[in-house]
């Protein structure tokens, strides 16, 4: 009684991971490259505020996340990308990706780890761009039913400006 139970409740905890929001529920995979490309996963994105550089620049550090929910909108998974740059009269001074990490909280899926990797511009230009890509998968005993691969782009501009998208 008690292992068909536990079974049960095995069961139910996969299928509450797996069924796809609304949001979700179209699913297309785009390119990172392409502005038109629709965000289809909840995304969110806090500005960490101005500080100064040594060099008398201006800076700013930006975390921009996409995360998975499933119908009754729990949040499942969780990826995320943190930069920073510094700029003065027109140009990047510094820049870095601070971090990039997966965070899990539904029962099933884990966080698999960075697929994809590009970073662009920086010192001396006038943008800084940090692309990421991540794997999480939905998982079973030894089985993966559903993989998921959100991207996060970032852009720091030597004007104090910013943007980002996300997808998977």
């Amino acid at each position: 009684m008690i292992r068909r139970l536990l079974t049960l409740c095995v069961l139910a905890s996969l299928v509450m991971a797996m069924v796809p929001s609304m949001a979700q529920a179209a699913e297309t995979p785009c390119d990172p490259a392409d502005p038109e490309c629709a965000v289809t996963f909840p995304t969110g994105d806090i500005n960490e505020g101005i500080s100064s550089g040594a060099d008398g620049s201006t800076c700013r550090q930006n975390t921009m996340w996409i995360e998975g929910r499933n119908l009754v909108g729990w949040t499942l998974w969780r990826y995320n990308q943190q930069i920073k740059w510094c700029y003065k009269g027109g140009k990047i001074t510094s820049a870095s990706r601070l971090n990039r990490w997966g965070t899990v909280s539904g029962l099933v899926w884990e966080f698999k780890g960075h697929t994809g990797s590009a970073i662009s511009g920086g010192k001396g230009k006038t943008s800084y761009n940090a692309w990421t890509q991540g794997h999480f998968a939905a998982c079973a005993v030894w089985v993966c039913a559903q993989h998921k691969y959100p991207w996060i782009r970032q852009i720091g501009y030597a004007n104090g400006t910013y943007s980002a998208s996300a997808n998977f």
